[in-house]
This record gives C-alpha cells, sequence and structure tokens, in this order.
C-alpha cells in the first residue's frame, strides 16, 4: 500500500519514509524485546507476519525497551493507545503508562549507562497492574454466561448463545424468566 510520497498507510495514519527508516534503525539497535515489538507491530502494520500483539511489558526491561522504542520513532507515541485494544492487560499498562515510565525514570535513570540496574518499586506497580486487570477480566469471563448451562427458577435446563446485557438481560427461552431471577 504504497502512495506517490513514499508514505505507507495503516489504518487512518501515514506511516512516512521517516518513520520507516527509524523503525529500521531501532530494529537493528538490540535493544527491542516482544512487548516493543508488538507496539511497533501494531502502530505500523510492520513485520504482519508474526501478528502476535499480545506480548506486554512483563518487567521494568521491558518496559525501557518500549519506551526506547516511542523516543526512537516520530509520533509513536500518539499511537500508542492502539495497544488497549489488544488485551485488558495492555489496557491497564496504556491507562497507567505514565506512571510507570516515571517510576522507571526515578529509579534508574539512564539505563543505558547501567543496564543492570534493578527498579523494585517500578516492578511491583507493574505487577500490580497486571494483576489487577487479569482479576477484572478473569471476573468478566465468569459473569459471561454464553455457552454456560443455566437453570431458571421453573427448572428449566438451558444454554444462552448471547451476552448478557443490562437493557436487555438474557430470558428462558420457555417460560421467560430473566437469568438470576
Amino acid at each position: 500500500m504504497n502512495n506517490n510520497e513514499g508514505n505507507w498507510m495503516k489504518a487512518d495514519i501515514i506511516v512516512t519514509e521517516k518513520m520507516r527508516e527509524q523503525i529500521l534503525v531501532w530494529r537493528f539497535s538490540g535493544n527491542t524485546g516482544l512487548s516493543s515489538k508488538a507496539i511497533a507491530q501494531r502502530i505500523t502494520g510492520f513485520d504482519q507476519v508474526q501478528r502476535n500483539y499480545s506480548n506486554y511489558p512483563h518487567d521494568p526491561a521491558d518496559l525501557y525497551r518500549c519506551i526506547l522504542f516511542l523516543e526512537a520513532v516520530d509520533y509513536s507515541r500518539d499511537l500508542l493507545h492502539w495497544m488497549r485494544e489488544i488485551s485488558p492487560i495492555w489496557s491497564a499498562l496504556i491507562s497507567n503508562w505514565g506512571m510507570l515510565a516515571t517510576s522507571l525514570r526515578s529509579e534508574v535513570g539512564d539505563w543505558k549507562e547501567s543496564p543492570s540496574k534493578e527498579a523494585p518499586k517500578t516492578l511491583g506497580l507493574m505487577q500490580d497492574v497486571i494483576k489487577t486487570a487479569q482479576k477484572k477480566h478473569e471476573k468478566r469471563k465468569m459473569e459471561d454466561p454464553r455457552g454456560k448451562q443455566q437453570i431458571c427458577k421453573c427448572g428449566h435446563k438451558w444454554v444462552p448463545h448471547v451476552k448478557r446485557c443490562t437493557n436487555n438481560p438474557i430470558r428462558c427461552p420457555k417460560c421467560r424468566h430473566k437469568l438470576g431471577d
């Protein structure tokens, strides 16, 4: 998908040749990881062979590599919100990105000068964000009645095939009782 000006179109953004060159320089810098590659793939559309956007930063080193990508490629920070769509964990990390990045910078400063530094506070914050997102996601999965046998108060057994909606509750197909009544 190439236009006359040498730009690459991805969804509603234009990835310029300059951005493409910046991404290539970043890719060969040696400071990449699965989570930073996931960001690069999602916001640019490059490397769509893998299509594995779900790799999120698991520790401060992963987070740092993501920050390096955002600093290396123009406008990538403006598109980081696209990662929210990938998973509940990515969404939670993006919601807390500023806090996590600030914590990391305050703990390690410039990681390039001393990559062996540890960031226990940032790691703890990241683990809290990830665990909270996982718990919320598990709770939502448990609340979703699709595919699970239900028994209404009259004793009818049935399996709903639609998701519960507050405006339109799921009802037993025989007696029309609401699920949960």
